[in-house]
Order: structure tokens, then C-alpha cells, then sequence
């Protein structure tokens, strides 16, 4: 039985990776780190509109393979309406196979991280609008018609509400 997956997006420095990796520790499962990072340090080099394919099909290929090793739920650290936002900031536009994967990919629950907590530097942000893109997050998911919660406060408070909205999936 394959697990129910819990999509997790939201503007940069939200806190969307350390949430995904303590849902899956606090449900005894496991989770997929953003691909998008990873990718980009192997490059080497600045990404460009050629990579934006790559990554959609690569995030979904490893979204596969950890669905194998999940128990009952699976936790996505971005996923492909992320990658077709930021195609869309970066290149001013989308490949329709980002667009086609959009509106086939379905989750349980999208999560939505707000901008309300500090601003945590890594040298892979960029100082974009988080408001501006938090409501982008909420159109795309909007648009594509995902059930989804938004997810505000403090750490705690937003690990917290988390759980509650994970627990009431219920399991299969």
C-alpha cells in the first residue's frame, strides 16, 4: 500500500526541510529532501531554464524510490509547483512538462509555510519577496485544486499544527 504523501512548500527560510525531516522522525517514516539543492551543487554552475526538466523529473524519481522505504506517510520537502514557480521567477516561463506534472501530482495535504519567522541565510537564497511568493504558493495550489493547510508561527507551533493536520488523514 503505497503511503499517503504530505507536500510541504512554501518561500525560502520557512523552515520547510527541517519540518519535513521531524514529521517523518515524530511518524517513524521517512522524507524527500528538496532535489532542486542537491542538484544545484552538482551542477557546479548557474542553473538555467535547461535544468528546470531535469529537476521536476529528478524530484519525482526520488519522491518514488523513498515511497518504497515509507510507512504510511511520505514527506515532501517542495515539490513540483515549486519547481514551476521558480521557473516562472527565473525564466519567465515554464516548460509544459513542469505544467503537465503539476496537474497530475497529487498529494493528501499540501502544507504551506508562511513568511513569519527570521530570515536564515544560505549562500543558494536569494533575498526574493517571501509575502510575494507565499502568495504565489497559495495561487498554484489554488489553481491546481490541492487540498492544503497553511502552517504559521513559531517552530513549535508550526510543528505542532503539523501533526494535528497529519494525524486527522488518518492512516490506511
Amino acid at each position: 500500500m503505497s503511503p499517503s504523501r504530505i507536500a510541504i512548500i512554501g518561500p525560502q527560510s520557512t523552515g520547510k526541510s527541517v519540518l519535513a525531516e521531524s514529521l517523518a522522525k515524530h511518524f517513524g517514516t521517512t522524507w524527500v529532501p528538496e532535489f532542486a539543492r542537491g542538484y544545484a551543487e552538482g551542477k557546479g554552475a548557474q542553473l538555467d531554464i535547461s535544468d528546470v526538466e531535469k529537476i521536476a523529473e529528478g524530484h519525482l524519481a526520488s519522491e518514488a524510490a523513498m515511497a518504497l522505504r515509507a510507512k504510511d506517510y511520505l514527506f515532501v520537502d517542495t515539490d513540483i509547483i515549486m519547481t514551476l514557480l521558480y521557473s516562472q521567477i527565473y525564466y519567465g516561463q515554464i516548460p509544459a512538462k513542469v505544467k503537465s506534472l503539476c496537474e497530475t501530482k497529487r498529494y493528501e495535504l499540501t502544507l504551506v509555510t508562511t513568511p513569519d519567522v527570521p530570515w536564515i541565510d544560505d549562500p543558494q537564497r536569494d533575498i526574493l519577496n517571501r509575502d510575494d511568493f507565499f502568495d504565489r504558493c497559495i495561487h498554484e495550489v489554488k489553481v491546481y485544486k490541492r487540498s492544503f493547510a497553511i502552517i504559521r508561527g513559531n517552530w513549535k507551533d508550526r510543528f505542532e499544527s503539523a501533526v494535528r493536520l497529519v494525524e486527522g488523514l488518518g492512516t490506511k
